[in-house]
C-alpha cells in the first residue's frame, strides 16, 4: 500500500491479490459441504461431554463435603440436643398433667361417692 499526496490530490494504490479475496469471501460449504456439519456436531459433543464432566465432577465434590461433614452447621449438635431436652421436657409435662388430671378425676369421683354415701347414711336414719 502506498500514499502519495501532492498539494490538492490525494491518491491511494492498493496492490490487492484477486485470488486470496475470492478465497476469503467463499464459504467453508462451498470447499466441502460436510465440514460445516461435522464441525457443529464436534461443538455440540464437546459441550455435551464438557458439561457431563462438570455435573460429575459437581456430584463426587458434594458426596466428598457430605461425607467429611463439611455442609452440616458447626453448632448443629447444639440445636440438636436443645430440641431434644425440649421435646423431653414437653413429654415430662404431659405425663404430669395426665396423672394429675387422672388423680382429680378419681378424687372427684371418690367425694360424689361419699356425698352419696352420707345422703343415704341421712335418709335412712331419718327414716
Amino acid at each position: 500500500m502506498s500514499h502519495t499526496n501532492n498539494t490538492n490530490e490525494t491518491t491511494i494504490e492498493c496492490n490487492i491479490d484477486s485470488q486470496n479475496v475470492n478465497k476469503q469471501i467463499q464459504p467453508m460449504d462451498v470447499e466441502n459441504p460436510n465440514r460445516s456439519t461435522f464441525m457443529n456436531r464436534a461443538i455440540d459433543n464437546t459441550i455435551f461431554v464438557s458439561y457431563k464432566i462438570y455435573k460429575g465432577i459437581e456430584y463426587i465434590g458434594d458426596l466428598i463435603v457430605d461425607f467429611l461433614g463439611l455442609a452440616d452447621s458447626h453448632y448443629q449438635f447444639h440445636v440438636d440436643e436443645y430440641n431434644l431436652r425440649e421435646a423431653e421436657k414437653k413429654r415430662k409435662q404431659e405425663k404430669k398433667d395426665k396423672i394429675i388430671s387422672n388423680m382429680e378425676s378419681q378424687s372427684s369421683s371418690s367425694t360424689n361417692n361419699n356425698n352419696n354415701n352420707t345422703t343415704q347414711e341421712e335418709q335412712s336414719s331419718s327414716i
